[in-house]
């Protein structure tokens, strides 16, 4: 079966979907393609904006938060209590993406045309959302 899995690049949920689905889901060929966070505009703070406007400042602050907690645990992790990665809970997307060996495509916007007619030529049986 072919599965195409959507997600965020710099979820910290993410890995741990994907080593889920990986491992419950043997034989399967799996094609991640993920997307940034944030979108690409030439003023950053317009961005910021408009996830306060359209989820309120308590959601964003949550976000932020939740980064720098994960970010810590990474760390901690992997230089004080140096866990071997298979045994590592708070890793990045493209670290679970490159460990099992996942097919991965990066795009900066899902309805963009080259993403579609990569989804066309894929012909996936299956299309997974995660964490948009």
């Amino acid at each position: 079966m072919k599965i195409a899995v959507f997600t965020p690049i710099d979820h910290f949920h993410s890995p741990v979907f994907l080593r889920a689905l990986r491992l419950s889901q043997p034989g399967d060929e799996i094609t991640v393609i993920t997307t940034p966070k944030l979108k690409k505009r030439s003023y950053p703070f317009l961005e910021i904006f408009n996830i306060i406007r359209e989820s309120g400042a308590d959601y964003l602050l949550s976000l932020l938060c939740a980064k720098i907690f994960y970010t810590f645990l990474a760390i901690w992790e992997k230089y004080i209590l140096r866990r071997p990665f298979v045994r590592r809970e708070f890793i990045s997307v493209r670290d679970v993406i490159r460990s099992l060996k996942l097919a991965h495509r990066h795009t900066g916007n899902i309805n963009a045309p080259e993403s579609i007619s990569f989804l066309e030529s894929f012909q996936p049986d299956i299309i997974i959302t995660a964490f948009f």
